[in-house]
């Protein structure tokens, strides 16, 4: 029952279960899409990196359809689960080589890229069955082993968005598409590897919901009209939303400096960092009985500071120039006073609050204060769902480090240890802990 814990031994066996389906839903953070490789994008965006800015969008662009919010962000955050065990999907996949590596086939694609895929009615309503097929039996795969009412939610989201059933279902989408139409822009402005017009074509033919529509038009305002014209044209909301969606997809790119400082190959973004913390938030928050609402917007919002603030770590104010101390301070966990460390926090707010107010000054006022507020809750731990989110966020770190000390033995994980069981007291955040120390026990 939620909100009750269940008997020891099934209780365990529900951690191990979630432990597992987040370690397989991590794997995202890594998994670059194929649309862009095949594109030939440089440092394209992982699944993840796309999952976190759809989850923004959706609850910004659903709030002036007045859908279900609380769905909108799940059903985002599940949307493409089944890529863990299956290929992401490009509307051009029937024609081109699977790989997409030797200079042969890189001239096929070229070419191939170059025009719009058609197909027959037949031809499209068979490729979009296998898709389906494909994708449900890999979703299928990775839920398996959750609790059942969770495996039903999941289930039931992920088909909500693949067949439409509901305005939520067929509102993501859209914005599913419009995120990726988003993004191929920005990689044309930058890269000029996309055929643009193609995707304006596309986005003319598949667009039907009213804000979608306008937010699409506000992406072809900014990035494919004349300056002139975009001069005379009065700033709307609609440009504000797409200016601070194009600022938030830069943690797309903006790797945690705490793994950089690690030397970690391929270390994660923000962006994907945020996508599984949401995930967790979501499903460990559902067995406190938190307003996962509430939970799901503080998760997705909680890093944006870092664009302009940066990442801020403990070791920060005393780092040392030489190489050689730096990985002998990284293996240990910094201690301060507790004078010092009120010093640290209020400091470390003070230039992240900064940052963030920077970001959301491209926002309305409304939706201004409802971010700042959210922030504000978790940063300072004012309700349950913050302080909740705040020691999360801890065992999230733990657990990226754990998977990177799998890899790399030499990674100095003690720190992890040491700041999580330093700062989680929440009861069921604990068991959860102490279940992750068994299992990495297991495995070490």
């Amino acid at each position: 029952m939620r909100g009750k814990l269940p008997p020891p031994f099934l209780f365990m066996k529900k951690f191990v279960n979630f432990i597992n389906f987040f370690v397989d839903a991590g794997k995202l953070k890594g998994k670059e899409r194929r649309g862009w490789l095949a594109h030939r994008i440089k440092n394209p965006e992982s699944t993840a990196s796309h999952t976190f800015r759809l989850a923004i969008l959706s609850w910004l662009l659903a709030e002036k359809e007045k859908l279900n919010i609380e769905r909108i962000l799940k059903m985002a955050l599940i949307h493409d689960l089944c890529e863990v065990f299956t290929e992401d999907e490009t509307p051009y996949d029937p024609l081109l080589p699977k790989e997409v590596d030797s200079e042969e086939n890189q001239r096929k694609i070229r070419e191939i890229l170059k025009k719009w895929p058609k197909f027959s009615l037949e031809q499209k309503r068979e490729k979009k069955e296998k898709k389906f097929k494909r994708e449900y039996k890999a979703l299928l795969k990775l839920i398996r082993d959750l609790p059942s009412d969770l495996k039903e939610e999941l289930e039931s989201l992920w088909l909500d968005f693949s067949k439409g059933f509901s305005k939520e279902g067929r509102f993501v989408k859209q914005a599913d598409k419009a995120e990726n139409f988003l993004q191929g822009i920005e990689y044309w402005k930058e890269q000029g590897k996309i055929q643009k017009d193609l995707w304006m074509r596309w986005a003319k033919e598949i667009f039907d919901i009213p804000v979608i529509i306008k937010f699409v038009g506000a992406i072809e305002k900014k990035f494919l009209k004349k300056d002139l014209l975009k001069r005379i044209r009065k700033k709307e909301e609609m440009d504000s939303i797409l200016d601070f969606l194009i600022e938030v997809g830069k943690l797309k790119r903006l790797k945690r400096k705490g793994w950089v400082l690690r030397e970690v190959k391929n270390p994660e973004t923000v962006a994907s960092h945020t996508f599984r913390l949401a995930l967790e938030a979501w499903i460990l928050g559902r067995e406190r009985g938190l307003n996962l609402e509430k939970l799901l917007k503080m998760a997705l919002i909680h890093d944006l500071c870092e664009l302009y603030a940066g990442s801020i770590t403990p070791y920060d104010h005393f780092w040392p120039k030489d190489k050689r101390k730096q990985k002998e301070i990284l293996k240990i966990w910094p201690r301060f006073s507790k004078k010092e460390e009120k010093k640290k926090i209020l400091k470390k707010r003070e230039k992240e609050y900064k940052g963030l107010l920077k970001l959301l000054s491209l926002l309305e006022p409304k939706r201004r204060e409802e971010i700042k507020e959210l922030w504000l809750e978790f940063d300072k731990g004012l309700n349950k769902e913050g302080r909740f989110l705040k020691q999360l966020h801890k065992i999230e770190n733990l657990l990226q480090a754990l998977e990177y000390w799998q890899e790399d033995k030499s990674f100095p994980i003690g720190p992890w240890w040491i700041e999580a069981k330093e700062r989680v007291d929440d009861p069921l955040l604990l068991k959860f802990l102490n279940q992750i120390e068994k299992e990495y026990g297991r495995k070490k």
